[in-house]
């Protein structure tokens, strides 16, 4: 048999997971449809119990689960209060069940007894994970992350700046976090952000609550961006520059590729026809505005300085 500790305050999954050794990145990358086949085979295992308990009243087994057990809503947050609850303690699952869920959440059991005191000495083991082997460089806080309690680190970069990320286990610096609330005890987003990133929502290209980006670049300037999800790793990152539109109240904004395709259509640009050199264009009170080397220009002054269609060079 293999027993199962429940921490305080801890669910179902969360005791699986540490049992198993598996990070809070290990288990954001497991599928939903992965977890309910782990609860799966823990309700196996209490119908079993519940069997045996039916048939031998007088010798009864502990229950694993205090409420409801319904696999299908595993994936529904509102129904943990009640579904697949454990009392804080343990609990045991056979070997063969055990097996199973180490092999769905890619920690398979190793089936050879002669090998297992030679890959898992405990003289070894500590050189391999070394958990105090790196400090953390700056202050270690606990701050609500994703939505989950979790420890960060804070520390400033070469700029003075407050850079924030979620520490790992090992001691070392996890994603870093951009600010959601900044008011009481700050909360998070984990991903990949600048330093003193905040998200807003705002309205941009017409669409309401779309969450944006802020922070200061290196020079100081303030830089807006907006929210995507990067395709590679999955995680929250900052993509198109952001122009503002109007600037009272809430701000309102418009991509960076929206404005250059307004401003095209404003000047009358076709084919291969490019804003002139030199010449800047902003929003200003809901219109397109020109420059030239920081001096207001009108659009027929920027329209005479296009070159034709089949043009060669842009003039300066």
């Amino acid at each position: 048999m293999v027993d199962i500790q429940i921490g305080k305050k801890q669910g179902l999954t969360q005791a699986v997971a540490t049992k198993l050794g598996l990070s809070k990145d290990d288990c954001k990358k497991i599928d939903v449809s992965v977890w309910q086949q782990v609860v799966q085979e823990i309700d196996n295992e209490q119908q079993s119990i519940n069997q045996h308990n039916k048939a031998n009243p007088n010798d009864p087994k502990a229950s694993i689960f205090t409420g409801g057990n319904d696999v299908s809503t595993i994936d529904q947050k509102e129904n943990w209060k009640t579904n697949f609850k454990t009392k804080e303690g343990s609990f045991s699952l056979s070997d063969e069940s055990w097996n199973k869920i180490s092999g769905l959440l890619g920690k398979p059991v190793e089936t050879k007894p002669e090998e297992k005191p030679q890959e898992t000495k405990p003289e070894e083991k500590p050189t391999e994970a070394k958990p105090e082997a790196k400090k953390p460089d700056g202050k270690v806080l606990k701050r609500s992350v994703d939505g989950e309690k979790t420890q960060i680190v804070v520390r400033k970069d070469e700029h003075g700046r407050k850079v924030r990320h979620e520490l790992n286990p090992d001691g070392t610096e996890g994603d870093a976090l951009a600010a959601t609330r900044t008011f009481g005890k700050n909360k998070y987003i984990s991903g990949d952000f600048p330093a003193q990133t905040r998200i807003y929502e705002r309205t941009v290209d017409g669409k309401k609550d779309v969450q944006i980006g802020v922070y200061k670049d290196d020079n100081g300037n303030k830089v807006r961006k907006l929210v995507v999800t990067d395709e590679k790793t999955g995680k929250p990152t900052l993509g198109e520059t952001l122009i503002p539109v109007t600037t009272f109240g809430k701000n309102t904004y418009i991509t960076e590729s929206q404005f250059n395709a307004k401003v095209r259509q404003d000047l009358g640009l076709k084919g291969d026809q490019k804003v002139p050199q030199n010449i800047d264009a902003e929003y200003s009170h809901g219109t397109i505005k020109y420059s030239e080397n920081g001096k207001t220009v009108t659009k027929d002054y920027v329209k005479s300085l296009i070159e034709p269609q089949d043009g060669g060079k842009t003039e300066k």
